[in-house]
């Protein structure tokens, strides 16, 4: 499993956190309906670009070869691949051609559908070897390590420290931090979450009344309703979930469905599935979907072997320091 997911810093309270601000690309789109003074305009997905509310649209028409500009209006409502814009004039047709000028991320823009959720508001850390060693632990000591508590959180009111070791919540016993980000996530705000922690080495409880988390898009919420259903093994459920996000072009979620149909879990293997997945992830930018897709290149796996590409792949996830990837690459040339 190592060469899948290495665990990392992880926040609770934003596992999925939107870019804060995210400069204008254009999407091109087309008008396929309208009412009075709104057109709808079907947009062609561009990565995790997505309009909303507010952002400029330009519609233009071709007359004998040249493209004549049509009026203008703005995005007032977006429904997945679909938005009604309010045009200024009545020139738009059914037809003509959209160019939305998009500021919004398919985490920020498509907020049709929301949902409220929980938080601790720590920043959490992976008991690893490594960390256990840093820390001098016991090498037996497994959990999730508080690296941070955020000032006026329901951790900080309930007194969760940092140093303080997770090893129990909500009566499961976790390994990872993105385990306690995932149950945390699929609790209601003000529910009490019994705590089993190590302070000091000493074993201890501590209760904690849940603080609510800003709204998430449909397309996190599916992801993060996935990766729920995924670590209970719920493997059929987490599918459902992770594809309807991967189809969003969600890059986690392209990254999990790739690896759910790599390693057979939920439905049978289907190796050419995971390749087109994890293509699609790496070529966002995912630095774990880059990595598994340099090893289906290296292995054959699904895919002839190729290891030029295979290279190309490994190099692109050591660049933002994928664990493996260098070691690969290592592997990798002193095999020809």
């Amino acid at each position: 499993m190592s060469r899948y997911l290495t665990s990392a810093l992880v926040i609770v309270a934003v596992l999925l956190s939107a870019k804060s601000a995210y400069s204008a690309a254009e999407l091109v789109g087309t008008v396929i309906a309208k009412n009075g003074n709104s057109v709808q305009v079907e947009f062609q997905i561009q990565g995790s670009v997505a309009p909303k509310a507010g952002d400029r649209v330009d519609f233009s028409t071709d007359l004998q070869g040249l493209k004549v500009g049509a009026g203008e209006g703005k995005v007032a409502e977006i429904n997945g691949n679909k938005a009604w814009v309010n045009v200024s004039d009545n020139r738009p047709q059914v037809g003509m051609q959209a160019l939305i000028a998009a500021t919004g991320t398919l985490e920020t823009g498509w907020e049709t559908e929301s949902s409220k959720h929980a938080v601790l508001g720590v920043y959490i850390q992976t008991v690893t070897a490594d960390v256990a060693e840093a820390l001098d632990l016991s090498e037996r000591t497994s959990g999730v390590i508080v690296a941070d508590v955020t000032p006026d959180s329901a951790a900080d009111k309930a007194g969760l420290k940092q140093k303080d070791i997770i090893q129990e919540i909500l009566g499961v016993k976790v390994r990872s931090a993105e385990e306690v980000s995932l149950l945390v996530y699929e609790q209601q705000p003000g529910v009490r979450a019994d705590l089993k922690l190590l302070r000091n080495g000493q074993v201890m409880a501590l209760s904690i009344f849940l603080g609510e988390g800003k709204e998430r898009s449909a397309v996190t919420h599916n992801y993060l309703q996935g990766m729920t259903a995924y670590i209970k093994n719920d493997y059929q459920g987490a599918r459902q979930f992770i594809r309807q996000a991967a189809q969003s072009d969600h890059q986690k979620a392209q990254f999990w469905l790739g690896y759910m149909n790599e390693a057979g879990e939920g439905e049978e293997q289907n190796l050419a599935e995971a390749f087109k997945w994890y293509r699609k992830s790496a070529e966002q930018g995912y630095s774990y979907a880059q990595y598994n897709l340099g090893h289906l290149y290296e292995s054959g796996s699904g895919v002839s072997i190729e290891k030029d590409r295979a290279a190309f792949w490994y190099r692109r996830a050591a660049e933002q320091n994928h664990p493996d990837a260098e070691q690969a690459l290592k592997r990798l040339w002193g095999s020809q």
